[in-house]
């Protein structure tokens, strides 16, 4: 028999490693698998079935510091986020990143926020907003909230800002409202080259608000269509307790918004590694569609569309005809009467419509890159408008008009000099008669001058917008004349004044706005002179719609000589008054005289005032909207 082993302790126990208790051994060992299936799971691409059952539920971005939730990025639908596409594609992700394309949308932070949060004290009406920082968040804190104030004002005093819209030309913060990840703006908004606030409501041309209400725009509904890619706007039922419950896949218009969702192709890239026979799934390559549908990708955004189609699959993706889900109606908030578009933003609304499109193979890829091939290109040079390395001049056009790189046919065909303002090809058949961001752009649509259009939609004409001294006769005349044509001003429109006054004094909010700033514009300065245009600038100062205050602002500051003038868009009428009396006074002393009866320059009186006023008092005062 054994001896049996003794139970007493040994009285010199070798200094052996304590022994672990089992437990502890198997849970280790446990979670050594998790990690090797977790890896594996990770870099070996499972089949599509498979994957949707592992897939772990999303888990929001939390970008605020308080209990709510705001929208939050998802990875669904096979969208992956740029970040996956930098390795392969390190000099389009670098060109992407340093495009206004990106900053669309931001999380608020210190690198993305441009207003000036320090403290900064802001009045609207009765209310007192006061913006801080403390380094890392963002907030605004309330007086005396309205009764009309959106509920999120009503209901707490400190509101984070989250998000970020914009930056190229101004800056839009939001604050959740709420209601589930629903988010409302500040009623301020940050211009970025002015480096000021502005109220939310002066930054867009609508009539103006009284200061007891407070307007309100929910990104959730509007803003994240086009300002972020693949949003899911997620707008519950009201009676839900979470609505709505937002996603994006990134915030920002990133590579996925133009090529599709890339999960596929970088797991088939994955495979195809490891086996060659493996067939890698391409992303779209807008330049590599059919002429029809290059742009639609651009046109994702840059549409004015007001209608889904019933039953239609709403996902759009790239490549996509945006024809079988979204249809445009005529709406004067966004259209001239002959149906071209006039606010900025819906470029494909006017390149659809334009005979080069229609007829030929033009796209928006004809003049714009979005991914400079140029190395010694300046990112900072290209973002401004993404245009091709030369195309600000006429390149854009004679690419395919060749013809008109002969200098004599050029003159013979513009009747202007060469190298004027006045033979540049979008001046004339691309016109800045589209409104929005404060300024006036290129419409998109190509198409030649007539003073008929003026009569016929309200729209100034190329020509009169360059020579802001003449009248439409004046235009109707050399037109005929020029390209032998009848004259096509009908005799009860027919006027000696020139067309800029009278739509200066008589026009309609839109139509003052474009004025205003073609008052401002150098080829317009150049070819009308200046000297006359500042009593005028000086009465569009004092506008009852602070967006064509603010133009006129600018376009007198560019003529120089008043900067010292006190003056701000937002001040009380009466303060107004004032300043326009004194620019107009100042003028006065510096004018000298000469006698140009349609500009209303006389040689006694050096301005007609009595038929100024008299045209005031028939200024078109139907509420324009123009909702960008």
């Amino acid at each position: 028999m054994k001896a049996r082993r003794s139970k007493q302790p040994k009285e010199h126990p070798s200094p052996a490693r304590p022994a672990f208790p089992r437990w502890i051994v198997t849970t280790g060992v446990a979670v050594g698998i998790a990690f090797l299936i977790l890896a594996i799971v990770r870099f070996v691409p499972l089949p599509e079935e498979q994957r949707q059952q592992v897939e772990a539920p999303p888990t929001p971005v939390r970008l605020d510091f308080d209990a709510s939730s705001p929208p939050a990025t998802i990875a669904s639908d096979n969208y992956v986020g740029s970040n996956q596409c930098r390795d392969c594609h390190t000099h389009e992700h670098d060109t992407w990143y340093g495009s206004y394309h990106r900053t669309m949308t931001q999380v608020a932070s210190p690198q993305s926020i441009l207003g000036d949060f320090r403290d900064v004290t802001l009045k609207r009406g009765e209310q007192t907003y006061r913006l801080k920082n403390d380094g890392e968040h963002f907030w605004a804190e309330i007086d005396n909230p309205h009764p009309n104030s959106a509920e999120a004002f009503r209901s707490r005093s400190k509101h984070p800002v989250v998000l970020c819209t914009g930056s190229h030309h101004m800056q839009v913060y939001w604050v959740l409202s709420g209601h589930g990840r629903e988010l409302i703006d500040l009623p301020f908004v940050w211009l970025t080259k002015e480096k000021r606030w502005i109220p939310r409501e002066s930054s867009f041309l609508v009539p103006p608000l009284p200061p007891d209400v407070e307007p309100s725009s929910i990104w959730n509904s509007s803003c994240m269509t086009c300002h972020t890619t693949h949003p899911d706007k997620a707008l519950n039922p009201p009676d839900s307790p979470n609505r709505p419950q937002t996603t994006v896949a990134e915030f920002g218009i990133s590579c996925e918004a133009c090529h599709g969702p890339g999960q596929a192709h970088i797991e088939s890239h994955r495979l195809h590694e490891k086996n060659p026979n493996v067939e890698v799934v391409s992303l779209v390559d807008p330049s590599k569609l059919p002429h029809d549908r290059v742009s639609q990708v651009c046109g994702q955004c840059h549409m004015a569309w007001h209608r889904e189609t019933p039953g239609s699959d709403l996902a759009l993706r790239p490549g996509d005809d945006l024809g079988r889900v979204r249809q445009s109606v005529m709406n004067p908030s966004q259209f001239w009467p002959d149906g071209m578009v006039r606010i900025v933003g819906r470029e494909w609304n006017g390149l659809k419509a334009s005979p080069c499109f229609l007829k030929g193979e033009l796209t928006c890829l004809s003049c714009h890159e979005m991914h400079p091939a140029n190395e010694s290109q300046a990112i900072s040079d290209w973002n401004e408008d993404q245009l091709k390395p030369g195309f600000r001049g006429d390149i854009a056009c004679t690419q395919c008009h060749t013809k008109y790189e002969d200098e004599s046919i050029l003159i013979s065909h513009t009747h202007h000099a060469a190298n004027s303002p006045g033979s540049r090809c979008y001046n004339c058949h691309a016109p800045n008669t589209t409104y929005g961001l404060l300024k006036a752009t290129i419409s998109h649509q190509i198409t030649s001058p007539t003073a008929a259009e003026t009569v016929r939609t309200g729209r100034p004409n190329a020509c009169n917008l360059c020579h802001l001294d003449r009248s439409l006769q004046w235009t109707d005349k050399n037109l005929a004349q020029w390209y032998r044509r009848p004259l096509t001003v009908p005799y009860e429109f027919k006027s000696d004044l020139a067309m800029s006054v009278t739509m200066a004094l008589q026009g309609d909010a839109a139509q003052r706005a474009l004025i205003a700033w073609h008052f401002g514009w150098e080829p317009a300065r150049q070819a009308s002179k200046d000297d006359w245009m500042v009593p005028y600038l000086a009465i569009l100062m004092t506008d009852p719609y602070p967006a064509v205050r603010f133009i006129a602002q600018q376009s007198l500051l560019s003529i120089g000589g008043y900067q010292d003038i006190e003056y701000d868009t937002e001040m009380d009428r009466n303060a107004l008054m004032k300043a326009a009396a004194t620019i107009t006074s100042r003028w006065k002393s510096r004018f000298i005289p000469y006698t140009r009866p349609e500009l209303l320059l006389v040689p006694d009186r050096i301005w007609d005032w009595e038929t100024v006023d008299s045209l005031l008092k028939q200024r078109d005062q139907t509420p324009v909207f123009l909702h960008e």
